[in-house]
């Protein structure tokens, strides 16, 4: 069986490129800039890196609201960024203010990008709680990637008042979804997410993970943890968006795309109901 790529094509970036040019993408804030550089010296600074998110009161606070919800499943409250590092570990922090930090900066000035960054909340807290159920992937690296899955969706509805309409066939045809993408907006929106993911030097798996989140063959990733981190990604859009569209108008696709992301992350009918019923309260 052919694997598939974990990145775009040629053509697909240069379609996206096209698709998006004069529509600038939000820089990489600082405390980004300056947090993977701590990260990827040969000896991080704990303390330096605990001093630079705590600089920033809104972001200290987004990943300490974080860290503490119940999804999350931490046993003890955590009450300070050193805290959070001192349970959690250095890495695991970092995709987390990753997380606060895309909250904060990605453009939601419309009414769809505002609807599409509220679900893609849901899904992060949904792949979060997922992925304590599988191997080889962390509750944080889930968080991060549910909240970017459809951050190219966000950036194209904040600038083309066309793309509503594209967008309100996803949860019902999640495969086909992105042909209809492309023949609207010339490209589609994980191809843009993995732009801006790469744009924000993102770790790698998770712009693999935000490129792939709609394909129909999860199976042919050859990469274990980026199968297993697409599959959980998809597993927690296809709750959300049949709690929001309402079991009974949903098609065979979506069924079929809920039971593709099942059968790959080996979950039990058991655990697949729990699920669900923590979806239709909000997983947060």
């Amino acid at each position: 069986m052919a694997t598939i790529a974990v990145r775009p094509t040629d053509q697909e970036l240069r379609q996206a490129f096209a698709a998006v040019r004069g529509l600038s993408f939000p820089a990489i804030p600082q405390v980004l800039t300056e947090l993977q550089r701590v990260l990827w010296s040969n000896d991080p600074d704990t303390r330096k890196a605990v001093s630079l998110i705590s600089q920033d009161q809104a972001i200290a606070g987004l990943v300490l609201k974080t860290v503490n919800s119940a999804t999350f499943a931490l046993r003890e409250q955590v009450s300070s960024i050193a805290h959070a590092v001192a349970l959690l570990g250095l890495e695991p922090l970092a995709n987390l203010v990753t997380g606060a930090v895309s909250q904060k900066y990605l453009p939601a000035q419309g009414a769809l990008a505002r609807e599409i960054r509220d679900d893609s909340l849901e899904v992060a807290h949904g792949a979060m709680r997922i992925a304590r159920q599988v191997e080889g992937i962390t509750p944080d690296e889930a968080y991060l990637t549910g909240l970017l899955h459809d951050c190219g969706a966000m950036i194209l509805a904040d600038r083309l008042a066309a793309y509503d309409g594209v967008w309100r066939v996803k949860c019902q045809f999640p495969f086909r979804f992105l042909e209809l993408e492309e023949r609207r907006v010339r490209t589609s929106h994980p191809v843009v997410g993995y732009l801006f993911c790469k744009h924000w030097k993102l770790p790698e798996r998770v712009c693999s993970a935000v490129y792939l989140h709609h394909t129909p063959a999860c199976e042919r990733i050859d990469d274990r943890a980026t199968r297993a981190l697409v599959a959980t990604i998809q597993l927690a859009e296809a709750f959300i968006d049949g709690k929001n569209a309402g079991t009974e108008s949903l098609s065979m696709e979506y069924i079929q795309f809920l039971m593709h992301a099942k059968k790959e992350l080996l979950l039990d009918d058991a655990t697949m109901d729990e699920l669900k019923r923590e979806a239709a309260m909000g997983f947060e």
